[in-house]
């Protein structure tokens, strides 16, 4: 006769087999394998530098945007600019499609968003664009001795070789040094200074534009950092960028990086800041 266990010794029974096959199924077959695959970004036909590079400076726009994150591919939606917006990356052009080369992450951009408004004005038949932008990176991993600061001025040099010199740079940075109470304003306006005074041996003509950027969702920030911001903007060869600041939880997708519809009124941001030097640029001819 088959004795039946007790409930409690049946019930631990079973949680050992479970774990025991558990176990089994994890070393055949991982976790991970079970998480939705992340989307590679899609490979890109070159189109020709050279035929770019031979439309009339009057009507062509190479802008170089370089900063953390929110210069990169954190938009929380990708987006084509279409026709006539490309971008510039290790000496090839492409269409611009999210996520940009330059960038890192696989997300969305701004600068698929700003590509076409500009592009809509009439006055250019091409808009390039070359991005150099890390998430979480500081000021002072840009500046000369830091991380990044030979991949910027490469970037700078590649286009001027290619004959696309840039019209402008677009500085949006400054998250990483606004959370931290203990960073120096001081530390972050002598680092800015120093990206653009060594950048200017490849970009002599171009202007920057430097973005108020270091809103975070619930996050307290240090002053200092703005305000730096603010002084750098008024350097020679330099001027204020849209103050991003503005744009609340509303319009970002994790208290900190940009929803499509953010995306999109960060572009109209920039394009308003960039519109007085482009209206500048198109009266006084070629």
């Amino acid at each position: 006769m088959i004795r039946r266990l007790p409930p409690t010794l049946l019930a631990l029974a079973c949680f050992g087999l479970g774990c025991v096959v558990g176990i089994w199924l994890q070393h055949r077959w991982p976790v991970g394998r079970w998480r939705t695959p992340q989307i590679p970004p899609p490979k890109l036909a070159p189109f020709s530098v050279t035929e770019l590079a031979r439309i009339p400076t009057s009507r062509r726009l190479v802008i170089v945007a370089a900063g953390q994150s929110n210069a990169g591919n954190y938009v929380a939606e990708r987006a084509s600019a279409g026709p006539g917006v490309y971008v510039f990356s290790d000496g090839a052009v492409f269409s611009a499609i999210d996520p940009l080369p330059g960038g890192d992450n696989h997300a969305g951009s701004i600068w698929t968003r700003l590509g076409p408004r500009l592009l809509a004005t009439g006055n250019y038949d091409a808009v390039i664009f070359a991005v150099v932008a890390v998430g979480s990176t500081r000021a002072r991993d840009w500046a000369p001795g830091g991380v990044h600061h030979d991949r910027l001025r490469r970037t700078l040099r590649d286009l001027a070789g290619s004959g696309l010199p840039p019209d402008f740079i677009l500085w949006q940075q400054g998250e990483s040094e606004a959370w931290d109470p203990a960073e120096s304003g001081r530390d972050y306006l002598a680092s800015l200074r120093a990206i653009q005074d060594s950048c200017r041996q490849d970009a002599p003509t171009a202007l920057w534009l430097i973005a108020r950027s270091t809103w975070g969702q619930g996050i307290a920030r240090n002053a200092q950092i703005t305000t730096a911001q603010a002084l750098a903007a008024l350097a020679p060869g330099t001027a204020p960028g849209p103050n991003l600041d503005l744009l609340g939880a509303e319009y970002r997708s994790d208290g900190v990086h940009f929803r499509a519809h953010g995306a999109e009124i960060a572009a109209l941001h920039w394009f308003e800041a960039l519109q007085p030097w482009l209206n500048q640029r198109h009266s006084s001819g070629p």
